[in-house]
């Protein structure tokens, strides 16, 4: 792994100093990634329904550490000790996927992962890319997530895009690290949704 010395630095202390003997000891600091959905963006919805489906991840994002990766070393991912996700990233964004087309989307009905229905279309992913970058000017977290719509049972894809956007940090603390990121998942989900809206007339 990768050490942690220089990124935890650049962030606020995530040690505490224990009362007796002065030695740190950290403290696992537990974040929930819940994006508030997008306003809606069609009032013509299409009758039919959409299946959410778990979104693959890619190394180490399937896990519950918060990853970041430093200009020193920009071809290894770091994982930081403390820092974790309440939920697996991919469960997560997933849900709000879900929650975002069921909110705004071009979908009259709307399945989370875990319900099990048979749905019209499905709509499923790969997590490549949801890191802490604390040595960038500003500090940001930077995602890429891929996204595929096709028929149930088909495998022709209607629709596939690929997001890769960034946001920056208000300041250099863990809070405000995971409230970055919890934007940039929201612009993710916003970006998903409006373009799905924008392509609906295509699927017949």
């Amino acid at each position: 792994m990768v050490p942690l010395i220089r990124p935890l630095l650049l962030l606020a202390p995530l040690l505490l100093v224990a009362c007796a003997g002065g030695e740190p000891i950290e403290r696992d600091r537990f974040y929930r990634l819940a994006p508030p959905p997008p306003p809606s963006t069609t009032t013509a919805r299409l009758d039919a329904s959409v299946q959410v489906r778990d979104l693959a991840a890619r190394g180490f994002l399937g896990g519950r550490q918060i990853l970041y990766r430093t200009g020193a070393e920009p071809r290894e991912v770091g994982r930081y000790d403390s820092l974790l996700w309440e939920e697996p990233l991919p469960g997560a964004l997933a849900d709000a996927l879900a929650e975002g087309l069921r909110a705004a989307g071009p979908f009259a009905r709307v399945h989370a992962p875990a319900e099990r229905v048979e749905a019209d279309y499905v709509l499923s992913g790969e997590l490549i890319r949801f890191e802490h970058l604390p040595e960038a000017e500003p500090p940001r977290v930077a995602a890429t997530l891929g996204l595929t719509l096709q028929r149930a049972h088909a495998r022709t894809p209607l629709w596939r895009t690929r997001l890769t956007l960034d946001e920056p940090l208000a300041e250099s603390s863990p809070a405000a690290m995971a409230a970055a990121f919890e934007r940039l998942a929201a612009r993710l989900v916003e970006q998903a949704v409006t373009a799905l809206a924008t392509q609906r007339p295509g699927w017949r």
